[in-house]
């Protein structure tokens, strides 16, 4: 697995008018090596679109769509992520003042040493505290690292420019990005 992915990026990448060049590069790596959610993700990006739905920002068939290409990815769900919920998600809350579904995805990331794709700032900014490396709206900004493509061999941070980078996302699957 190349990254835990959490909710925001995800949806990123559903609403065309939040999909930056970050959230684009983020999904070729999924595309490309897959990723890692806690066991919530599924229910969190569900019930984000269903609620998308109810206040009428996107359609049903679009929402139905989404998840469909989001179930062709190779994602991973994170077996253990209940075991931790009242110990280590329950303490990384506490401390940076999360939610405990966004202390879930902290939690994966520091425990299997991979890289965040979250776009959440207060998340983002524990994530930095802890020293997990960052992509999206807090990672490919700043000071924070960036993950280049290297094939054979799994993803690695590095500090190199945005030229590293596949200029195009066309293994990424396209019917939800409109």
């Amino acid at each position: 697995m190349s990254l835990v992915l959490d909710s925001s990026a995800t949806l990123a990448w559903i609403y065309a008018e939040e999909t930056t060049d970050a959230v684009r590069r983020i999904f070729e790596i999924v595309a490309e090596n897959g990723a890692v959610v806690p066991a919530i993700w599924r229910l969190d990006v569900a019930n984000s679109l269903t609620v998308a739905v109810r206040r009428r920002r996107i359609e049903v068939g679009l929402r139905n769509a989404a998840l469909i290409d989001l179930a062709m990815l190779d994602i991973t769900t994170d077996p253990r992520t209940d075991a931790y919920g009242w110990t280590t998600t329950l303490s990384l809350a506490d401390r940076f003042g999360l939610t405990l579904y966004d202390a879930a995805y902290l939690e994966l990331a520091h425990r299997r040493s991979l890289p965040l794709a979250s776009l959440d700032e207060e998340l983002c900014a524990a994530g930095r505290t802890l020293g997990v490396p960052l992509l999206g709206g807090g990672g490919l900004n700043g000071n924070d690292h960036q993950l280049s493509l290297r094939r054979p061999g799994p993803i690695e941070p590095t500090n190199e420019c945005q030229n590293c980078w596949p200029q195009t996302v066309s293994s990424v699957p396209t019917a939800v990005r409109l």
